[in-house]
């Protein structure tokens, strides 16, 4: 299955937060002329893309075993909503995401819903920031060789963080290596990223903006927390 993103599809919203018992509803539309068809998937990292049901039309197609619904219409300019039953832990773990596809070959995908369960055992916390700078081997090399700038981001619930680098205010995807996602350490999760400065004036306009949802548990609705670090110090030897 050739899995394209494609701008005439929409799915929403980005993240679902959600609290063990309760539903979640995801929406997905397309602007194809003539076409009539939606796919739902679930990804997870166990089990990779699995079918869920799909809608022809205004008709929803039922899978037997899949404890979800669908309503709408998959037409052209029209929404189908797929609507999930009462959600356990268990959820978060067994699914990771959830697509909707046109159903077509190649497969266009809308953008994806993350999908967390909160753990009623872990309050939502924000990350720790670390930056971390060059390595005694690099400092050691010439003062204007390659730098390499480490972003941790720690002890945060639930995992939906994300990094990103800014020089001089704007971003770059340059040189950037960031960990695919957040470690599970236990008790709360970790993510890293690196950046690789090709000179020193680079070191100290290089700044990583950690972006996490904080999430309103009554309503469930996340909101964005930045936090900015920027690395000060150069040691040459």
């Amino acid at each position: 299955l050739e899995f394209i993103l494609f701008d005439q599809i929409t799915q929403s919203p980005l993240n679902v937060f959600k609290k063990t018992g309760e539903n979640a509803a995801i929406r997905c539309s397309h602007s194809i002329l003539d076409y009539n068809r939606i796919l739902w998937y679930e990804q997870s990292k166990q089990k990779g893309m699995t079918f869920l049901t799909h809608m022809v039309g205004d008709s929803w197609i039922p899978e037997e075993g899949t404890p979800v619904t669908l309503t709408g219409s998959a037409k052209s300019n029209e929404t189908c909503t797929l609507k999930t039953g009462k959600l356990t832990l268990e959820s978060s773990a067994v699914t990771d995401w959830v697509h909707c596809d046109t159903g077509s070959y190649p497969a266009y995908f809308g953008g994806g819903t993350k999908l967390t369960v909160l753990d009623p055992n872990y309050k939502v916390t924000p990350p720790t920031v670390k930056l971390l700078g060059p390595s005694s081997k690099e400092n050691g090399k010439h003062r204007n060789g390659k730098k390499t700038l480490v972003c941790v981001a720690s002890k945060f619930y639930p995992d939906h963080v994300s990094v990103s680098w800014y020089f001089n205010d704007v971003l770059t995807n340059g040189l950037v290596a960031s960990d695919h996602s957040a470690t599970w350490l236990g008790e709360s999760y970790r993510i890293t990223s690196r950046l690789i400065a090709i000179l020193i004036v680079d070191i100290y306009n290089c700044i990583p903006v950690v972006i996490m949802l904080i999430i309103d548990i009554h309503n469930s609705i996340p909101t964005s927390s930045n936090v900015k670090c920027r690395y000060r110090q150069f040691n040459s030897h």
